[in-house]
Formats: structure tokens, sequence, C-alpha cells
């Protein structure tokens, strides 16, 4: 019997020196597993390249991609709400931004506008003023007849109303009228009350007395001075007027006297004191901000912010006619025989004006939200005795309307506050 035989095999290198055994350690059978898998793999990929189409509609091929769940294939709901709320605040942000430049592009139009309306107005004032000083122009050596007559000629060649036009000064638009309202050829017989376009009235008669009629020497103004935005005829009367950015017609007040004076003449004959204290009709109450008796003053500087300064006190320097510094014409007697005068001031303030009280040429524009807060010029009392109808064509507030004042538009910024 032979000895057994020990056979002894040599180690792995890396098991002699204490390393961690690698594949070829473990044999043939991990690597074709690892081999296997990444075939498998590869057939995957290339299959997810092939279009569906070409396996047929009947084929049972699976496309591995579409199995494989792709996280940002949706918007959740809160994504596309914060989605939504960003373009929404976006949008806002764009609309306020286009609505202010709308704003100010149509408030520096309608400056514009009124800068070259009252600008030739307060034009032909002065030229109709120069004259009318002048030695013969009025006869008269009466100082109170002059003050009259002065008042007639700015009445004549600068009408506020229809019922104040001369068929011999403006024969043209005193015949559209005619036709208009059948008026028999009186204009007295004009009703403004049964006019649904009476606003429009004063705006169409400044522009016809500033484009077609002369005045005392100075020409009239050619219609190529205003573009097809700043005057339109938009009753189709064939009569244009002013017209301000947001499509509202100016208003022309010859003599707003009663913008400074509300009040206008008491029952004794004497001018209404301008500061006006608390008075429940005129929307003046013990909480107001006008209860202090500070109503015109406080109006006044609403609208304007240059206002004549003589003593330094406004309500005294207001209480003045530019045409009558020395009140001549408070109760005088050629006025106080009018027929249902109580007073010569009344039988005044109905024919002209509030006695001994500032005035200016006013035109002005509503402005964007379309209102006044000043009575309209054709808006008059049509008899002496009538005390309830405001005095419109003397600019009279509306009681309890001040804020709308505020976004009214004048000549050259002389509003205060701007505009």
């Amino acid at each position: 019997m032979q000895p057994t035989r020990t056979i002894h095999r040599k180690p792995a290198a890396g098991a002699r020196h204490g390393r961690r055994q690698g594949i070829s350690d473990f044999g043939p059978v991990v690597l074709d597993a690892g081999i296997s898998d990444l075939k498998r793999r590869l057939q995957l990929t290339a299959r997810a390249r092939i279009p569906a189409a070409q396996y047929g509609s009947n084929s049972n091929f699976v496309n591995p991609k579409s199995e494989i769940p792709n996280p940002k294939s949706a918007f959740t709901v809160i994504e596309l709400l914060v989605v939504v709320t960003i373009i929404a605040v976006l949008m806002g942000i764009v609309i306020s931004i286009i609505g202010a430049f709308l704003t100010q592009a149509r408030d520096a139009s309608t400056k514009s506008l009124l800068n070259k309306v009252q600008g030739l107005a307060n034009q032909r004032a002065q030229s109709l003023n120069k004259l009318t000083m002048r030695k013969g122009a009025i006869t008269t050596t009466d100082p109170t007849q002059k003050i009259l007559a002065l008042k007639i000629v700015q009445t004549r060649y600068f009408p506020q109303r229809i019922v104040e036009l001369s068929v011999s000064d403006q024969p043209a638009i005193c015949a559209v009228y005619n036709n208009q309202f059948s008026l028999g050829g009186n204009l007295s017989n004009y009703d403004p009350t049964q006019d649904p376009k009476a606003n429009l009235r004063s705006s169409e008669i400044l522009y016809n007395f500033l484009t077609q009629a002369n005045v005392l020497g100075d020409a009239a103004l050619s219609t190529d001075a205003f573009s097809s935005s700043e005057v339109q005829d938009t009753d189709g009367n064939g009569l244009p007027e002013f017209i301000d950015a947001w499509g509202q017609p100016l208003r022309f007040y010859r003599w707003p006297t009663r913008f400074f004076r509300s009040g206008g003449v008491q029952p004794n004959g004497q001018p209404a004191q301008i500061t006006t204290p608390a008075n429940a009709s005129l929307g003046i109450t013990g909480t107001s901000p006008n209860a202090d008796g500070s109503y015109d003053t406080n109006t006044a500087k609403l609208l304007f912010s240059s206002l004549p300064v003589f003593s330094g006190n406004l309500a005294t320097d207001l209480n003045r006619d530019p045409d009558d510094p020395l009140a001549m014409c408070v109760n005088n007697a050629n006025f106080a025989s009018v027929s249902g005068a109580t007073s010569g001031s009344q039988a005044f303030e109905f024919i002209f004006h509030t006695p001994a009280t500032y005035h200016t040429i006013l035109i002005i524009s509503p402005g964007p939200d379309g209102r006044l807060g000043i009575y309209e010029p054709w808006q008059a009392p049509t008899v002496i005795t009538d005390t309830t109808t405001p005095h419109g064509n003397l600019a009279q507030p509306i009681p309890g309307q001040q804020d709308d004042l505020t976004d009214n538009i004048m000549y050259l910024n002389v509003r205060a506050g701007g505009k």
C-alpha cells in the first residue's frame, strides 16, 4: 500500500496578503451574471428608442420607457395656481401703468386745448377793453353808465347762452338754432330744459365767436388752429364744439361771480358775505370743513391758485368787480325800477352778474369723472322774481359737491393742485 500524497494548492495572491477578493476569486459564475444583466439593460434601452408603430397595433410589446414614471411630466394644482396668480399680478401692474399713461396723456391734451382756447379768449377780451377805453368809444360821461356800457359790449361779443346771441353779429349760428329748436325767429323762445344736449351750447357758441365772428378789430381765428380731436360736432347740428380728451365739451363762463360769492344778492339788496358762514342750504353744517365761514374762499382755492391780491385778505379782495372797483353799480337806481326787482343789485345780477364781485373768463373741463361740481352755463333764472333756480350762468357751485371740483382742468395750471 502506497503512502497518501498531499497536494498543496498555492493560495491566491490577494488572499496571501490579506486583500479582499475580487471578481476573479468567485469564479466565472458571478462574472457571467454581471455580463447578462448589462446585456439586458442595453436591449431595453435599444427597444425604448424604437417607435411603437413598428411593432404593429396588435403587438404585445410594451415600451419599457413608458413604464418608467416621469416626475416632471405634469404640473400640480398648486403650481398652476401659483403661475396664474403671478400672471394676474403682472397683468394688473401693466394695466395700471397703461391706465396712468393714458390719463396723463389725456390730461396733457386737454391742458393744451385749454391753453389755446382761453389764451385766445383772454386776448380778445384785452383787445375789447383797450378799444372801449379809447376816447369816443363810449360817449357818456357818467362813470356808472360807462360801466354798464362795458357790460353790454362784453355780453354782445362774448355770448354764453343762446338767448344772448345777436342775429346781426352771429347770423349763421342763430339760423341753426332757430331751425333746430323751431324758435320762430325769436331766440328767447329757446328752453334749455327741453334740450337734452344743452351742456354743448356754451362750447358751440365759444367756438363760433372765436372762429367765425370778428371782434372789434381782431380777425376771426382759422379753424385749422384746432385738430379733429379737439373740435367735434357730437350732436350733428353742424355746429362744432370744443371737446376734451374724455369726450366732454368744455364749459364757458363769462362772469363766474357766483363761484366767488355763492350767496349772490341778499333780500336787503346787498351782496351776500363772501365767507358764507354755516348754511344748510349750501351743504355747510357745523361739522363741515367750511363751517368756520370760509366756504367761498375755500371753494375759490380749489380751482384757482392765482387770485387777486389787493389788501392781503382774500375775502376782501374777491369783494371787488374789476370793471367797477368803486362798486358804483351796487343798488344802482337805474336798476331798482326794473319790473319785479326788489333792489338795484338784484336786477343787476339778473341782467349781468353779482355786483361788487371778482370775475375772470372761465373755460373749464370737467376732467375724467365728467362732473363739474358747478351748475351748467345754461342754468339761470328766466324771470327776475325766480329765487330758486341756481345761477349756473355765473358758475354757482353745487352744494355738497366740492369734491367734484378737485379734478377739473383749467387754463395754464391756474387750478390749485396743479391741474
